[in-house]
């Protein structure tokens, strides 16, 4: 991969540098760990080897880099610390202990306005933060994170093979993480690895409909747990405005996403549902790739299949990927920034040509009735239903798979 040279912001641009695990780390901890979500994204307290008073930290996958706020007018720096997961120990009992920890490289940084405290969530509804616990720090873990009960767990790995994993009723998506580059600190160039969580999406799928038009529309998003809402570039709000009647742009009102960079203005749309394909780069289209699922679910290719058939000429059965079908009760909001947006241009500049441009970030809130493992030991991302309104298709592999996946099926949860 050539390397780039990126600006620094934190989940705007997010970069990151590596975190070499030392003697006295924690490999994972077993039990539920709690976070404030009234923000929509993962809060938690983390405490650095060096600081008196713990610090709120914003949990986000999508950045690679760590980050400790510090006094505007102090110039960026790196350094070395021990870095603590402070929660309660339980639900019934408030005392903070250490859940995790980390021998760490972070990043001494205020990276948002120079008047102001930098904080996440919606208008109205700010949360401020002083750390951003990256990837970085969390890639020798697997993070699971589950919003309906507020809780996240570190562990040292997800058992099981995706085969077991599928089994299982997960949805995996091999080989998620994308991007990497450089990042300039003062006069020095640091490199440093991709962990972009990619995923192909399609936007309003329906796999009953006769024409490939009306099966949805295509998404290319990446991940973000530091974040409630998502945020949409213009064009790809448009291009399933088009497809679905849904108000035009220009007519949707004003919305704010507050990042820990600074606040994303866009407009607020609301898209009815979506489906996650279960490859990060889906060449078919992640909407062909949902049909097909539903096609070879249901029957072997035939002759009437032909041109919709994702096999290869004589074949009537393939590989396709898995599919966690997302249908809430509640629209799922997202800004609608413009497609020039710093955000978006930054993602798109580190993730091509590995990746399709990308058309915008996927909030925790979209992610309500699922958990989800971002498993970086296996190189893997593992998603399961919890609530109504979703639904977990495994991988096809071949007319064996067909009851397993029927009964993932007819287990998907049907309560809110």
């Amino acid at each position: 991969m050539r390397p780039r040279r990126l600006t620094v912001s934190l989940l705007a641009v997010g970069l990151g540098l590596g975190a070499a695990a030392c003697g006295d780390d924690t490999s994972g901890d077993p039990f539920p760990i709690g976070v404030d979500r009234a923000s929509g994204a993962f809060l938690v307290g983390l405490r650095a080897s060096d600081d008196v008073d713990e610090r709120v930290a914003v949990v986000d996958v999508l950045s690679p880099l760590t980050v400790l706020d510090q006094a505007a007018d102090l110039p960026p720096s790196r350094r070395s610390v021990t870095l603590d997961l402070v929660a309660p120990r339980s639900s019934s009992d408030a005392t903070r202990i250490v859940r995790a920890r980390w021998s760490a490289t972070v990043l001494d940084l205020h990276p948002c306005d120079p008047a102001g405290a930098c904080t996440v969530g919606a208008a109205g509804q700010p949360r401020e933060v002083s750390a951003i616990l990256g990837a970085d720090v969390l890639r020798g873990n697997a993070i699971t994170f589950e919003p309906a009960t507020n809780t996240m767990y570190v562990l040292p790995d997800v058992a099981g093979d995706n085969e077991a994993r599928g089994r299982a009723c997960d949805v995996v998506v091999p080989e998620p993480f994308y991007g990497g580059g450089t990042l300039r600190i003062g006069d020095t160039e640091v490199g440093f690895a991709g962990t972009r969580v990619a995923l192909g999406v399609c936007l309003s799928p329906d796999p009953a409909a006769p024409e490939p038009k009306d099966r949805g529309v295509d998404a290319a998003l990446v991940l973000s747990t530091g974040v409630g809402l998502s945020i949409f570039g213009a064009s790809r709000y448009e291009a399933w405005a088009a497809a679905t009647g849904a108000p035009a742009l220009d007519t949707l009102p004003p919305a704010t996403a507050l990042l820990p960079s600074g606040p994303v203005e866009g407009r607020l749309g609301r898209i009815d549902r979506l489906a996650i394909v279960g490859t990060s780069t889906a060449p078919r289209g992640a909407c062909r790739e949902v049909f097909a699922h539903h096609l070879l679910t249901e029957r072997d290719c035939v002759a009437m299949d032909r041109d919709d058939c994702p096999c290869a000429e004589g074949e009537t059965q393939c590989a396709v990927a898995a599919i966690a079908e997302i249908s809430p009760v509640a629209p799922i909001e997202v800004v609608v920034v413009a497609e020039d947006h710093p955000l978006l241009q930054a993602l798109r500049a580190e993730l091509r040509p590995e990746q399709p441009e990308i058309d915008g970030i996927l909030g925790v809130h979209a992610l309500a009735t699922t958990a989800f493992d971002v498993d970086y030991p296996n190189n893997r991302l593992l998603l399961r239903c919890v609530g109504g309104g979703c639904v977990a298709r495994p991988t096809f592999l071949d007319g064996g798979s067909r009851m397993t996946i029927d009964r993932c099926v007819g287990a998907a949860p049907t309560g809110p």
